[in-house]
């Protein structure tokens, strides 16, 4: 089926009451493959969940060849993936390869989610980047684009800031995957049938309808599944966030060895198992210019006049 091994990661924050975060530890303890970062879990702090993923990714998966960043509200089409990266050269410039959105307005106004002050980012319209739905990118680019958020302030429009201002920073380039992702709910089927990789469903019962069709499929095709894609992956996920985690984010990292899958649990910060972590908010005001990516070191503060102009 591929040439590469693969693990599968959760990146979570941290949960706001102790029953959930019990939950969340206990799970993260029995599977091995939850990666829990010291900061509250919000819509807001999605840009710390991107970064200090990049860092957790360079960090214990050294042997790692590519990353495929997915939310938890896709459905793939596993081997239409595998083939497609089986696809790429070592001589291809440095992208991530996306469903890419070009000339995209920053929006202003303040009751929108995606809300940005023209004091914290004065241009109009965001660089060339990706929708943060599903990602994929080599490994080789983690290590410049961790150092570029060094030099931004922070910016809660998470795939905005890391796929545009970052790569712009970094070098990387944008490979445009939009034929094989769809945003339409009722989709799915096209991911069945190999029409599409990426297929974004609305709702948790339908999101388990799809994947096991999914499923389905494959052991029609192929008589086999990777254990690692069982039904199960997909409801835990799903189960995690009906817990009131906003949106958690999966990694499939491939080319690491399989002992990588045992990692994640020992990962789970300190500050997590400490349920005290009311001051964690990690949610800045938006027009604050003391605001920064923050280090996925030490959480020190990183200034910059970095963002072009308008």
């Amino acid at each position: 089926m591929s040439r590469y091994n693969w693990s599968i990661v959760f990146f979570l924050g941290l949960a706001r009451d102790a029953k959930t975060m019990d939950m969340i530890l206990e799970e993260a303890a029995h599977n091995g493959d939850i990666v829990i970062f010291p900061y509250m879990d919000t819509y807001r702090n999605l840009t710390y969940k991107y970064v200090y993923g990049m860092k957790w990714t360079m960090d214990n998966c050294p042997s790692a060849k590519y990353i495929v960043k997915m939310d938890d509200d896709i459905v793939l089409n596993l081997y239409k993936l595998l083939r497609y990266i089986d696809q790429r050269t070592e001589s291809e410039k440095p992208a991530f390869h996306c469903c890419v959105w070009e000339g995209m307005p920053v929006l202003r106004h303040t009751m929108s989610p995606w809300y940005l002050s023209e004091k914290l980012y004065p241009p109009n319209v965001f660089p060339t980047y990706c929708s943060g739905s599903t990602v994929i990118f080599r490994s080789s680019i983690l290590r410049p684009l961790y150092n570029a958020s060094f030099e931004l302030p922070f910016l809660s429009v998470d795939d905005a800031l890391v796929t545009g201002e970052m790569a712009r920073i970094a070098g990387v380039g944008h490979v445009s995957l939009n034929r094989y992702y769809s945003f339409s709910g009722d989709q799915w089927k096209k991911v069945v049938k190999g029409e599409i990789i990426f297929g974004h469903i609305h709702g948790e019962r339908a999101r388990v309808r799809g994947w096991k069709a999914v499923v389905k499929e494959l052991l029609a095709k192929r008589k086999r599944v990777p254990k690692a894609f069982d039904s199960n992956a997909v409801s835990k996920s799903l189960r995690t966030s009906s817990l009131g985690i906003r949106s958690t984010a999966g990694a499939l990292i491939i080319g690491t060895t399989t002992s990588n899958r045992a990692l994640a649990v020992n990962q789970v910060s300190r500050l997590a198992n400490n349920h005290a972590a009311d001051d964690l908010t990690g949610e800045p005001e938006s027009d604050s210019s003391t605001n920064s990516i923050t280090s996925t070191t030490d959480m020190r503060v990183i200034r910059s006049n970095a963002l072009p102009s308008s």
